[in-house]
């Protein structure tokens, strides 16, 4: 697990990987993708609809970085996320415990306020995190 130390999130020498978009019947979710190994973290800055279509391919990104061994933090950034149904909620559901049993910690950061409150009512808001939680915080270069 992450250990609870002040971690900054600091820019990585490469940009981040644009992924393809993961594409449903109503709507599309693009993905970015940064991963930092000397830093132990990987990043998913979301942008779209997490409907029942995008989130399996969002899950088997997620459970992907977690399996990386010099990683032990994935942050999803749902800042962009316009819509969240209980397909995206039971991604994240998944994707927490698929991290949890290869010593990684997901978490969700930046939610809107409907994103947030969706996750709240699926009992997923333990995943929420803000940057004045200890173990780490946004960097304003990333």
């Amino acid at each position: 697990m992450v250990a609870h130390q002040q971690r900054i999130l600091l820019p990585i020498s490469r940009p981040p990987d644009v992924l393809v978009p993961l594409a449903s019947l109503d709507g599309i979710l693009e993905v970015s993708r940064a991963v930092d190994e000397d830093q132990r973290w990987a990043l998913f800055q979301l942008s779209g609809t997490l409907d029942e279509g995008t989130a399996p391919q969002l899950l088997e990104l997620l459970v992907a970085a977690a399996r990386i061994d010099a990683v032990d933090l994935v942050i999803a950034d749902l800042l962009q996320v316009s819509w969240i149904g209980g397909p995206g909620a039971r991604c994240f559901d998944a994707a927490a415990r698929a991290a949890g049993r290869h010593g990684a910690q997901l978490v969700l950061s930046r939610p809107t306020l409907f994103v947030r409150r969706v996750l709240e009512v699926t009992g997923l808001a333990g995943l929420v995190t803000d940057e004045a939680e200890p173990g780490w915080r946004w960097s304003e270069d990333l």
